[in-house]
């Protein structure tokens, strides 16, 4: 629980728009235990939040393991 709570600030501080409808929006961040689903239209916009997150993660400490 307490790494949600820690995810939920990482993605509230690198601003990202994570409101509407699953129809509607262009980003949807699934995330489940220590596992997170970054879904984008584009490539490069994976890319750019991928980075985004990775900046506020490592400000709380955390790390992105990407395997």
């Amino acid at each position: 629980m307490l790494f949600n709570i820690a995810l939920e600030k990482v993605v509230r501080e690198a601003n990202l728009d994570i409101r509407g409808t699953k129809l509607h929006k262009s980003l949807q961040i699934l995330a489940y235990a220590d596992d997170a689903v970054i879904v984008r239209r584009y490539e490069n916009a994976v890319k750019d939040t991928l980075n985004r997150l990775e900046m506020e993660a490592q400000k709380m400490g955390l790390m992105i393991n990407y395997v």
